[in-house]
């Protein structure tokens, strides 16, 4: 099980998703100028835990923040219903195969409250996962 499996299989989820809106991704510049609403993906957590003596990882933990972008002054709907739809990506109880394990997401994704961050207006959703061997 490998970061880069977690990553990419996360990246897929979200991205074929059908949000309906552009993104962007950690360490990753935009092709082109966003255009609100759109959303940005951090990884903000992730603790490994249980390494083996060949290196492989037993179980990862961690978190991941979709923040939905909406422009400042056009009401909390549009945010909101996008926030949602984020979060409805990741249902309880979801397993999504990666090479050699595993993600699993034991509880609902969290959406925050909405703060304004001029000239945004931004609503993140936050995910935690938990990645095992198998």
């Amino acid at each position: 099980m490998k970061k880069t499996d977690i990553t990419a299989a996360l990246k897929a989820r979200i991205s074929e998703g059908g949000l309906g809106i552009d993104g962007t991704w950690p360490n990753v510049d935009p092709q082109v100028p966003m255009v609100r609403p759109y959303y940005e993906v951090r990884i903000v957590a992730s603790q490994r835990e249980g390494e083996a003596l060949d290196g492989s990882v037993k179980r990862e933990v961690g978190r991941i923040s979709i923040t939905i972008v909406g422009e400042e002054g056009t009401g909390e709907s549009i945010a909101n219903d996008l926030a949602d739809d984020a979060a409805d990506l990741f249902p309880q109880a979801l397993h999504l195969p990666i090479t050699g394990g595993e993600i699993a997401f034991r509880q609902q994704a969290d959406i925050r409250i909405g703060v304004r961050d001029s000239p945004d207006w931004r609503v993140p959703v936050i995910i935690q996962y938990v990645a095992v061997n198998t």
